[in-house]
């Protein structure tokens, strides 16, 4: 179930006599149809973004963002999940000479893990050179906390459809479709969902605010869904529990096997990862071993960096790439030193940029055989 209203921008509302045109105030806007005199949006609100947060909420849409008929311009791909409705439209975070924004309030549960996905795509503008980049921040915020960021930067790829009402010019989003987890905090009920044009200021602060309302992306198929119910979109569970006995001073053991199953409705793709050991364990290499489900037993091998004295291992990109009901197996190669304390210790593990899913494997360690 999506809980975006109007994620296909096919609710909108036009000043009385108008409808969709070829060109924005004359200007011929590279052949594309365009809805004129755009007043509002359903679902949706809209404003001035500066780069370092949004500062107005303009009466009329049209002075924010730009709507885009997306039957004859959105040259919209395939989607094997979610296709594209004829109806839906494209939103164009831009106003006439501003950065703009759009964003969304919605009932949420505290603790629950969310995905939101979305295409973005290339702006094309007459007059504006194709070598210029286009931008797009992600935000969801929840009583002015924070919870996920995301900047993208694309370049125009060049190759194609022609717009609408054109031959000469080529029209071509090359879209991209996004998917970013996050959790809602406990104790809070809704989250904001947030569209924007940052600008160059708001990706480095050296930059301009580049305020030409030519430089944001163009956004399209907007959803947000839950994990099915359950708190996470994936459970994390110890497995092997006859490994999870070590002794001191022993090397090159792997006491931590952890299975990780997707337990919600969309597929998990590559997220980073990270694993903290306690005092008297340490991780021995810059790498985790996987075994997935449909690949079992063939191992694929995650390249990580260590830190903090080898306790903490980080995989900035594991290739879960889990369809609904399918597990993986993770599983880092451990030494114990020679003066660990004995007894149960924890190795946590998480997972996701925010984190999504977290869990731990209990290891048992025991004195020395010569001791």
């Amino acid at each position: 179930m999506n809980l975006i209203k109007n994620g296909s921008f096919s609710e909108y509302t036009f000043k009385e006599g108008s409808d969709w045109q070829t060109g924005n105030h004359g200007i011929k806007a590279a052949g594309r149809f365009n809805g004129d005199q755009f007043l509002g949006l359903g679902g949706w609100t809209w404003g001035r973004y500066t780069g370092h947060g949004k500062v107005e909420h303009p009466a009329e849409a049209q002075d924010a963002v730009d709507l885009i008929n997306g039957a004859a311009d959105g040259h919209f791909p395939d989607d094997a999940q979610h296709s594209f409705a004829s109806t839906e439209n494209v939103i164009d975070i831009n106003g006439p000479g501003t950065l703009g924004f759009i964003e969304q309030d919605v009932q949420a549960t505290g603790g629950q893990a969310y995905e939101l996905s979305f295409y973005h795509g290339y702006n094309l503008w007459p007059g504006h050179g194709i070598e210029r980049p286009t931008y797009l921040r992600v935000e969801v915020e929840t009583d002015g906390h924070i919870v996920l960021r995301e900047d993208y930067i694309q370049y125009y790829s060049g190759k194609g459809g022609t717009a609408s009402h054109s031959d000469e010019r080529v029209n071509d989003p090359a879209w991209h479709k996004r998917r970013l987890a996050f959790r809602v905090p406990e104790g809070h009920q809704h989250v904001t969902v947030r569209f924007a044009n940052p600008g160059r200021s708001g990706l480095h602060p050296d930059l301009g605010a580049d305020s030409d309302g030519h430089s944001g992306m163009l956004l399209a198929h907007v959803r947000l869904e839950g994990s099915g119910g359950g708190s996470s979109l994936l459970t994390v569970e110890q497995r092997k529990p006859a490994q999870a006995t070590v002794a001191q001073g022993q090397i090159w053991q792997y006491p931590v096997v952890l299975a990780l199953t997707n337990r919600g409705s969309r597929r998990i793709g590559t997220h980073p990862a990270v694993f903290t050991a306690p005092e008297g364990l340490y991780f021995l290499e810059e790498r985790l071993v996987m075994t997935r489900q449909d690949d079992d037993p063939e191992e694929t091998v995650v390249p990580g960096v260590l830190t903090n004295g080898n306790r903490t291992l980080t995989c900035e990109a594991l290739p879960l790439e889990l369809a609904p009901g399918k597990w993986a197996s993770v599983y880092p190669a451990m030494g114990v030193d020679h003066d660990a304390p004995t007894g149960p210790v924890t190795v946590a593990f998480e997972i996701g940029a925010p984190i999504f899913a977290t869990g731990h494997a209990t290891v048992t360690i025991r004195p020395h055989s010569g001791a």
